[in-house]
């Protein structure tokens, strides 16, 4: 069986594309394309749950409007849905991500080549974008980096143009395993990428620790990564909406962690705590 097309209708548009994609991908949709309607989302067929996309949260929230139908995509050109889609990111004036048909630019410190494939953490979406944007900042010279769920890797790529010392890159899925493989050959980086979740980071230690997942992940994850995280490292999270910091604080704060900054792109937050 091939691939399920699903089309969303989305109104307002702005800020309920970007949740909603953010959810889909936690049912295991995989490939998003963003319309003049709303947006196009794609998944396995034998995945395919009408019930499943009803009972989303966005689905429930009376101040979206959302509907949607679907049809069989036996035999998909993915190459050409995000070349006809797919638009460089720029973030600030030292970041711009890009894909292999955009031309390149020397205007940016930092030029990241993606080729999302179907993966998600393309720098589109807003938790993405919080991370990179932190990431250019903080001092990652010679430090262990994870970047988990890492999606396409453009965190963990990132880090090593910084300079960082040893780079981890971990996701559960195995189309952005792969796809985190070719995004790291295309930038000539040293990334180690694997397939797993938490369960990977028995007996290792980091300096930084990205996780760009969701509220649920975090909060039943936090204390592993805490534990993989070296005396004054910095855990950095995203993923999560405002409703949500208060738990996440809370479990950081109970596992020994500090406070240092939060930010918001949207409804999209960030928190940065330390391990003391």
């Amino acid at each position: 069986m091939g691939y399920v097309e699903v089309r969303f209708n989305i109104e307002p548009m702005e800020l309920a594309r970007d949740i909603l994609i953010a959810e889909l991908s936690e049912i295991g949709y995989d490939s998003f394309v963003e319309d003049e309607e709303g947006l196009k989302a794609y998944i396995e067929g034998s995945d395919f749950d009408k019930s499943k996309i009803r009972s989303l949260f966005i689905m429930q929230d009376h101040h979206f409007k959302i509907s949607f139908d679907h049809g069989d995509m036996p035999d998909t050109n993915w190459n050409a849905e995000w070349e006809k889609n797919y638009e460089p990111i720029e973030i600030g004036e030292k970041i711009r991500v890009r894909a292999s048909f955009h031309e390149p630019s020397d205007e940016f410190e930092y030029e990241i080549h993606i080729d999302p494939r179907m993966s998600f953490g393309t720098g589109h979406h807003s938790t993405t974008r919080l991370m990179l944007g932190h990431a250019v900042e903080m001092p990652l010279a010679e430090k262990s980096v994870l970047d988990m769920g890492c999606g396409t890797a453009v965190i963990a790529i990132l880090a090593n143009m910084r300079g960082a010392g040893k780079v981890l890159a971990v996701d559960i899925d195995e189309n952005s395993v792969r796809n985190s493989q070719e995004n790291v050959a295309l930038n000539a980086v040293e990334v180690d990428v694997q397939k797993g979740g938490a369960e990977r980071l028995k007996g290792l230690l980091f300096d930084v620790i990205f996780a760009n997942i969701n509220r649920n992940v975090l909060l039943e994850d936090m204390p592993r990564y805490i534990e993989a995280l070296n005396t004054g490292g910095n855990l950095l999270m995203s993923g999560f909406y405002e409703q949500d910091i208060a738990a996440l604080k809370e479990k950081a704060k109970s596992c020994g962690m500090e406070f240092v900054s939060k930010a918001q792109e949207l409804e999209w937050c960030f928190l940065e705590f330390v391990k003391r």
